[in-house]
């Protein structure tokens, strides 16, 4: 038997494979090439090979879609040249073809045309990627994409848009929300925020990052009292970044029964307020169940995460970090969380200590940061294993050292094993972790001499 006596449901099936294996758009080209039949049928099944035609700056765009039939279209645009700015425009015309758009790090020039020519109704849109290459653009006005009943997925990136409500009382399919570097501009209090997913009954992945503490109105960030919640009843995972106040207004304020995911990262502040996200957390059921937990000092972040047991194959975690350069105030924001019980991180049994080489102590010898370590650790009182970065062994093991000088005991009083990775770290640093492992009865493993574990 050759190729041309195969039947169309085999060649459909094998064309099918052969797209599905490609990320171009356009490689059914190639197929319609070949020969006659391959054409008709490849023309014949739009929907099912999943025919699209995509439009960049290169594209002679009205020259093109007046070729090829009315296949859906899709427009990409990365650059940051004015060049073919126009192909783009053109293919935004076609705006009952249009279902996927993705133009990121647009300079804000750009977006002066580009803007315009997206104002009123996409029928076909169901995914769009829009960013900025800076907030320093003008508000989006509210027709835009005013009336897209099949938008799925929607990242903005530093896109002053204030009038989310009026796009998304069309949009009520959204599965999949964005909204990072919201500017000044583009504020959003969160009472409006609530309001405008409460209509949205399918959305299930929620981001929304504020550009810096300057993108909240003075006095806009003031909690307001809540009359009563709104359920957002397929939310799984919600990001956040901005100030504490806002985000405890706006969690005041809904309900996330299925929530699985949750990762806060707060604005450098001198004292955090908790109460609102205390009772947030406690009505998770998820996360009623500890597994695991990390501490991550990085550059410019610190983190505090806890892994819940799910009993399923479905990821959950809860994070909580603050965006800040200067380590103490990161580990000074680490002893409001660890003593808040935000995080059930008195049941946690694993615990992994980590951070980067720039972040590494200078030298042996007590520094502020070590009486603000022994705040962070004593919360841990069910931790038997307990893992620490080799980036940030000597801060670690110089607050070890003095439990041991000061017999602290309700520092990891239920240790089991103790590790501390593969390289050869410095004798006061060694000899710190084996004086807490002698003081806690641990021994030497002789097959890994960086690891202690109970006898």
């Amino acid at each position: 038997m050759t190729i041309e006596t195969l039947p169309d449901d085999v060649l459909l099936a094998m064309f099918t494979s052969y797209l599905g294996r490609s990320d171009e758009i356009d490689m059914w080209r190639t197929l319609v090439h070949v020969c006659q039949r391959w054409r008709h049928l490849v023309f014949a099944s739009p929907g099912h090979l999943n025919l699209r035609l995509e439009c960049t700056i290169d594209t002679r765009s009205r020259e093109m879609l007046g070729v090829w039939p009315p296949f859906p279209i899709v427009i990409t645009d990365y650059s940051d040249s004015m060049s073919g700015v126009d192909n783009i425009v053109a293919a935004l015309e076609q705006r009952d073809r249009v279902c996927d758009i993705t133009l990121d790090d647009i300079p804000v020039s750009k977006m002066d045309k580009i803007v315009p020519a997206m104002l009123g109704p996409f029928p076909a849109l169901e995914n769009i990627l829009l960013g900025a290459d800076d907030s320093t653009m003008t508000v989006v006005p509210d027709s835009f994409l005013c009336g897209s009943p099949q938008l799925q997925w929607l990242i903005f990136q530093a896109i002053p848009f204030p009038a989310l409500q009026t796009l998304f009382s069309s949009a009520r399919n959204l599965v999949d929300l964005h909204l990072s570097g919201i500017p000044r501009s583009g504020y959003i209090s969160p009472e409006v925020m609530v309001t405008c997913l409460s209509a949205l009954p399918s959305l299930g992945n929620l981001r929304f990052q504020f550009d810096s503490p300057q993108s909240f109105p003075n006095g806009e960030s003031r909690r307001h009292p809540s009359l009563g919640r709104s359920t957002l009843p397929a939310l799984r995972e919600l990001i956040f970044e901005g100030i504490d106040e806002y985000f405890e207004d706006f969690i005041s304020r809904i309900d996330t029964p299925v929530i699985h995911i949750l990762e806060i990262t707060f604005f450098p502040r001198h004292f955090y307020e908790f109460s609102q996200l205390s009772q947030f957390i406690g009505r998770v059921e998820v996360f009623k169940s500890p597994d695991h937990a990390k501490i991550q000092l990085l550059n410019g972040l610190a983190e505090a995460s806890f892994i819940p047991r799910t009993g399923t194959n479905e990821p959950a975690w809860l994070l909580l970090g603050i965006s800040c350069d200067e380590r103490y105030l990161q580990l000074r924001y680490f002893v409001q969380v660890c003593s808040s019980s935000l995080l059930p991180f008195s049941d946690v049994e694993r615990l992994a200590i980590l951070g980067v080489d720039d972040l590494q102590h200078p030298q042996w010898g007590p520094t502020a940061e070590d009486f603000l370590w022994l705040d962070i650790l004593h919360p841990f009182s069910t931790v038997k294993e307990l893992t620490v970065d080799e980036n940030i062994l000597t801060p670690v093991a110089y607050t070890l050292k003095e439990v041991v000088k000061e017999r602290i005991t309700g520092i990891f009083p239920a240790i089991q094993e103790v590790s501390i990775g593969e390289h050869l770290p410095s004798r006061p640093v060694l000899r710190a972790f084996e004086n807490f492992g002698s003081a806690r009865g641990l021994f030497t493993r002789l097959d890994h001499p960086h690891r202690w574990v109970a006898g």
